[in-house]
């Protein structure tokens, strides 16, 4: 009778959030200026560097110790995900589902509470990463783990975004946007449909807004960057709609090869400046890139590259196929 096959476990994917005290509150301490007391009720603490695994492995087991804290904290910047779930639960009680991740900004320590369940944190991308780890001495004495597979039949991944991938989406988009282009002659490029924006403008307003995502990313003021005063800024009151308004105005007075050529220019340094940036970069939050905008923003950039990037392009895509099926007929 032949052997029975091993069974492949099912997957469970996690995406990272942004780690703030608030969000982490029921899990651990984000260190701050305010002294954490910690306990350990039997064994003295310890400290050493560990070695952090990279993000792609899976996660096979949780833990938590009964007895102690525990501390983590990257050298040089570096953020790591941190993976937890809720002290509150048994081990009879916890499921795959109630597992959650979070992204620190490089710049803190963590604290995990008293039986909070945890593993040892991961590394943001592809290469093993250092930490400081404080925790007591016979730690496995009054630790409890939990293996997933055996338990849940599955293990966890993270769902973590990958410059590569961000290239790839980004070079696909464009590519459609530009071809259409590509189609259309000059007079088709210029006519305004309906709502009053020309294929022309469509593409000022992209650039634009890669212009502003290169401010972001650059540490500059944004608006001042594509041109938008203080005054105009402010009477906008960051209303996206009437930036955007402003925009269209200007791209009416300018020529069709002045559009074009910064529509493709613009696309060039954006493309080189992302080239630049790791998987960890793209976790980084907002506020690292803007550390002077209030208030302070600890959602990941790779929002703002989407949304400026691949995801514009296709919407601008579809938009300019309506006005060219609109003019056609």
């Amino acid at each position: 009778m032949a052997g029975s096959q091993p069974t492949t476990p099912r997957v469970v994917t996690i995406a990272p959030r942004p780690l703030t005290p608030e969000a982490f509150a029921e899990f651990g301490t984000v260190v701050g200026p305010e002294k954490v007391v910690l306990t350990s009720t039997e064994f003295p603490f310890f400290t050493n560097v560990a070695t952090l695994e990279p993000d792609h492995l899976p996660i096979t087991y949780v833990n938590r110790h009964h007895d102690h804290h525990q501390i983590f904290a990257t050298f040089g910047g570096k953020p790591m995900i941190v993976v937890v779930a809720s002290p509150r639960l048994s081990a009879a009680e916890l499921r795959p589902e109630d597992i959650q991740a979070f992204v620190t900004d490089g710049s803190t320590a963590i604290v995990f509470h008293v039986d909070a369940w945890h593993l040892a944190p991961r590394a943001v991308g592809p290469d093993p990463i250092r930490a400081l780890n404080v925790q007591a001495t016979n730690n496995h004495v009054h630790t409890e783990r939990l293996d997933l597979e055996p338990t849940f039949g599955c293990v966890i991944a993270l769902d973590v975004p990958r410059q590569a991938d961000l290239l790839r989406r980004i070079r696909d988009s464009r590519a459609a946007l530009e071809q259409m282009v590509a189609r259309l002659g000059e007079v088709q490029l210029t006519t305004p449909g309906l709502d009053g924006w020309s294929v022309k403008d469509h593409l000022a307003h992209v650039a634009a807004w890669e212009e502003s995502l290169l401010a972001l990313l650059e540490g500059r003021d944004r608006n001042a960057a594509i041109g938008i005063d203080p005054s105009s800024a402010e009477s906008a009151n960051h209303d996206v709609d009437a930036l955007n308004a402003i925009i269209q105005r200007r791209s009416r007075e300018r020529s069709l090869a002045d559009v074009l050529a910064t529509f493709r220019e613009t696309h060039g340094r954006v493309l080189a400046m992302l080239a630049k940036l790791t998987d960890a970069d793209l976790l980084r939050p907002y506020s690292h890139y803007q550390p002077n905008v209030e208030p302070r923003d600890p959602r990941p950039v790779i929002g703002w590259i989407d949304g400026n990037t691949w995801e514009h392009y296709d919407e601008h895509s579809t938009w300019i196929g309506r006005l060219i099926e609109s003019s056609a007929g």
